[in-house]
């Protein structure tokens, strides 16, 4: 190979690995209009408000990620409740569903709870959430209570003055296809075969209750009891009668 054709060689290689290199990067960091790098995967989540990996799981609005960055917000060493019932109005009537929540607790106004109110009520507007017409907040000197609700997601925000010089402040989340049913409602009775039927405890009336076995039911007692050895009513077992799940040999239903 002569020295010419060398050259050529050479030059040929370096024009390609320049090509290779721009080629390369600019396809490796395309953007989107938000900065999100697409070819690396990634895509703008308007909630978070940052790029993250376009995956299922990636962005979508969960309770638990809402109270997490509720947390953050705060800064303060909140209680977190793990199940709690809320309340919530709709076209079609009042339903109530399991959520989970922080709470904290200070001095009755303080500036943290003050503060605290208004900087999770901003953050839950900020997400999306709105107040509909079926939920008139309740806004008062001694309370504010308001249900925000995005998609499924409903957010009960509170604040609370307390007889005993303190006030309260609260954030409820869940997802309102969780229902739960009072044992005076008729939902949850319903039934095909004995198998549907299962005892429950109402702690309210302490008493043994037969209802459906795939139900969730709540108290809204203010200090029920589920302790067998304080029951006054005790049922042995279940059974199917007229679709409806009462004790067993039970012949009428409005016993249970």
């Amino acid at each position: 190979m002569n020295k010419k054709a060398l050259i050529v060689i050479v030059a040929l290689l370096i024009i390609a690995a320049i090509f290779s290199y721009f080629f390369y990067w600019s396809f490796k960091t395309k953007k989107d209009d938000y900065g999100c790098l697409v070819n690396q995967g990634y895509s703008w989540c308007d909630f978070k408000q940052e790029c993250v990996k376009s995956d299922k799981d990636s962005c979508v609005l969960t309770n638990d990620w809402i109270l997490k960055e509720a947390k953050k917000i705060i800064g303060m060493d909140l209680n977190v409740i793990p199940n709690q019932a809320v309340e919530f109005n709709t076209k079609e009537g009042k339903t109530t569903f399991s959520s989970k929540g922080i709470y904290y607790s200070d001095l009755l106004k303080s500036a943290k709870i003050m503060e605290g109110f208004n900087a999770w009520e901003g953050f839950l507007k900020d997400l999306g959430f709105y107040n509909d017409f079926y939920n008139s907040p309740i806004r008062s000197d001694e309370k504010d209570d308001i249900r925000y609700n995005r998609d499924n997601i409903v957010c009960a925000l509170s604040r609370t003055d307390n007889p005993n010089n303190t006030s309260s402040l609260s954030l409820f989340c869940g997802d309102i296809s969780e229902t739960l049913c009072n044992f005076n409602a008729s939902c949850g009775r319903s039934c095909q075969t004995d198998s549907d039927c299962n005892l429950i405890v109402d702690g309210c009336a302490k008493k043994q209750v037969c209802r459906a076995k795939e139900v969730k039911f709540y108290n809204d007692c203010p200090n029920p009891s589920s302790l067998v050895s304080e029951l006054d009513t005790s049922i042995s077992e279940c059974s199917c009668l007229e679709s409806q799940c009462v004790p067993k040999d039970e012949k009428l239903r409005d016993k249970n």
